[in-house]
């Protein structure tokens, strides 16, 4: 506990001298470094210098103690300082500590399916469980480890059920959406292991219900478990327009929010493929691949 006669610079020491058993106080330092560069008026609990000169010294101070630490920082606590730097724009390096924590995968081409399919830029590496659905996810399949490929697959004229009977939606407003939206196109989220991309189309064809997930977003998810809790690996794909979760998983828009089903094909009681469709889609993937 603070004593209220300790000076600031005690207290940054006291927390330098924590970093050795608790990694959080990294964090309270970062927190200290921006209140004093910030001119706030309390810092750690207590008034900093009113002179300029000491803030900015016991700022680089601050600083340096945190850039001294990184190479020392466990994951989840790299996360949380990543999100402060981006935050309060923090002149500190955090790429190479990341690195060896979170290696990145060793990238190959992405294997063409066919026509109207549509490849994700880069692969993703999933472990033996896996999640769909807005993080941290409504439905668990039990996956095949490995490296994952993902293909958007387009169906035109997807909105046309066959009926003439009124869709609630229909009408002026309904119609404009469609057109600026391309909505006379099914679109899917497909999911391939790498080792059966050769079979990709049967086991597409094949894929059985396996439940469903519910899309908040108009957006499907299927991610490494791993990381359902770890709100950063989601923060960091949304601000960089990543498609493949930072090398754990793959998103992809769909037309409208709501529940949309999950079909997924096994081989050895693991799933190989994920198929995934907008709730207005409630047809097989069979169906919808049949001329």
């Amino acid at each position: 506990m603070n004593s209220p006669e300790m000076p600031l610079r005690a207290r940054i020491d006291q927390l330098a001298a924590e970093l050795t058993h608790r990694q959080d106080a990294v964090l309270q330092l970062c927190d200290a470094e921006f209140a004093l560069r910030a001119g706030f008026k309390e810092v750690l609990g207590m008034a900093p210098p009113s002179d300029g000169a000491e803030r900015v010294a016991l700022a680089d101070f601050c600083l340096s103690l945190c850039a001294g630490f990184v190479p020392q920082l466990d994951l989840p606590t790299l996360r949380q300082l990543e999100a402060r730097v981006r935050d309060h724009g923090t002149r500190l390096e955090l790429a190479a500590r990341k690195a060896e924590l979170v290696p990145l995968l060793p990238q190959v081409a992405v294997p063409a399916l066919g026509p109207r399919f549509d490849s994700f830029d880069r692969s993703s590496v999933l472990g033996e469980l896996a999640c769909v659905g807005d993080p941290p996810g409504d439905l668990q399949l039990a996956t095949r480890p490995g490296r994952w490929f993902a293909y958007r697959f387009i169906k035109e004229g997807g909105f046309d059920d066959g009926t003439d009977e009124p869709d609630e939606n229909e009408g002026p407003e309904w119609e404009a959406w469609c057109e600026n939206n391309s909505a006379d196109d099914i679109v899917f989220l497909v999911a391939l292991h790498a080792d059966f991309v050769a079979v990709g189309l049967d086991l597409m064809r094949t894929a059985k219900v396996a439940g469903q997930a519910v899309a908040n977003g108009a957006t499907a998810f299927f991610y490494d478990a791993a990381v359902a809790d770890d709100d950063f690996v989601f923060h960091d794909a949304l601000q960089e327009g990543d498609d493949t979760l930072g090398g754990h998983g793959f998103r992809l828009g769909l037309y409208g929010d709501g529940d949309y089903p999950v079909r997924a094909t096994e081989r050895d009681g693991q799933v190989v493929c994920v198929v995934l469709s907008g709730s207005l889609y409630p047809k097989t993937f069979a169906e919808m691949t049949t001329a």
